[in-house]
């Protein structure tokens, strides 16, 4: 009986925690505000703080394990310690790894919250309408919190960013920022049209997702969304070339910036330009090419900077030698492929291939649900292509719970073999 009010309690813990990180994520900059004006901002934290608790406990009271993962312990050691050679603090590598921490949740609990999958699609469809409503309030009426800032100790948080792009508001709803509303859009509505058994329901998330992906004038989810679509409707060989040009164009992006000197605009009329590749350019002659410059004169092209040195916790607590602001710091990288260089080196080239064998794993098998996490890590690994994808919440937790079923994937056919 108290194992079973045990798991029972573990999987309410595990379910709450999935809630609020999916809830939070789209409600994320309304929250803000609201919290922050009773002085209870803090509490934003509290679904990371409480997945952390539950993955430290797990670790600390499992009986076996494997090599596997110390293989991760001595890599996330080693990587520290570099972080620390090239001036990370003790509060940067401790930010890293508790960022990290959405991921390995979704990792080690990715088999309890399949078997609550009738629960998860409710949530999914739930934060699908509540962000469409969140858009629809920030196109037509003026909320309170676009635009909002506000502090903890010395530094000043934005709440939710008010920008245009040219002519054109960006919508960010109830979230912080139009491309978070847009991977969330997209997220939501590719988890439902795969797990939705209806088509004439599949069809109706999917024109709905598109013109309010569309609205968000967030071009690289937008593309990346209609581009899930297809990867979902072909065959299995055709969904392997996709995914692995999707990664090899994932690679070579950044090393254009790096290695190649031109301007979009040479090529382009001014108002296609600007329309459409204003934002590519920024990253290919300026975000991109000031990444390997960085890594260059800190001696770490091979090895890479090392946790504490990469991401948000640059931008938190600054590391000395990395400069400041915007640009010419490892703080914003916009591309996954280079976040992850950034951070290993030429292992993280091996992590970010490592895409390609879990698309491969889930591809494999004929569950509607192995197949809602491939179509999601396929999205991801897209938009990846322009943004720091493990520095976002919810696409973080969809690649833990893709590698996790893998594992699972794994421990079962080993268990046939031995049979």
């Amino acid at each position: 009986m108290s194992k079973g009010l045990a798991y029972g309690f573990k999987e309410f813990a595990i379910l709450t925690v999935v809630f609020f990180i999916l809830v939070f994520e789209v409600f994320s900059g309304a929250a803000r505000f609201y919290l922050s004006s009773f002085g209870l901002v803090s509490l934003i934290y509290v679904p990371k703080i409480l997945g952390f608790v539950l993955v430290v406990l797990t670790i600390l009271t499992a009986d076996i394990f494997s090599r596997n993962f110390w293989g991760v312990v001595f890599v996330l050691i080693i990587y520290s310690c570099i972080g620390l050679y090239n001036g990370a603090s003790l509060e940067n590598i401790g930010f890293s790894l508790y960022n990290y921490t959405i991921l390995i949740f979704g990792i080690i609990y990715s088999d309890y919250i399949e078997k609550r999958r009738d629960w998860f699609f409710k949530l999914m469809l739930f934060c699908f309408i509540a962000s469409i409503v969140g858009e629809l309030l920030d196109l037509y009426t003026k909320v309170p919190w676009k635009g909002f800032s506000y502090q903890i100790g010395q530094t000043s948080i934005e709440a939710s960013r008010q920008w245009g792009y040219f002519e054109f508001d960006r919508p960010a709803g109830f979230s912080r920022v139009s491309s978070s509303l847009a991977v969330i859009l997209g997220l939501s509505a590719l988890f439902l049209i795969a797990l939705q058994k209806s088509k004439v329901l599949k069809f109706l998330y999917f024109i709905i997702a598109s013109w309010m992906i569309l609205l968000t004038t967030n071009k690289s989810s937008f593309i990346a969304f209609l581009l899930a679509i297809i990867f979902y409707l072909v065959s299995p060989r055709s969904k392997k070339t996709m995914f692995m040009s999707t990664i090899v164009i994932g690679i070579l992006l950044p090393i254009m910036g790096i290695f190649f000197k031109y301007s979009l605009g040479d090529t382009l009329s001014n108002e296609t330009f600007f329309l459409i590749a204003a934002s590519f350019e920024d990253r290919l002659i300026i975000t991109w090419p000031s990444v390997y410059e960085i890594l260059l004169r800190k001696d770490s092209i091979l090895t890479g900077a090392g946790i504490g040195c990469v991401g948000s916790s640059v931008a938190r607590f600054p590391v000395a030698g990395f400069g400041a602001g915007r640009l010419n710091n490892l703080a914003y990288v916009d591309s996954t492929f280079l976040y992850l260089y950034s951070i290993f080196g030429v292992l993280g080239i091996y992590f970010y291939g490592l895409q390609v064998k879990i698309s491969k794993i889930l591809g494999n098998n004929i569950g509607s649900y192995a197949m809602m996490l491939n179509v999601i890590i396929f999205f991801c690994c897209f938009v990846g292509w322009f943004t720091d994808i493990f520095e976002t919440s919810t696409p973080m937790l969809f690649i833990g719970l893709a590698i996790g079923k893998v594992i699972s994937l794994g421990k079962s056919s080993n268990r046939r073999v031995s049979y």
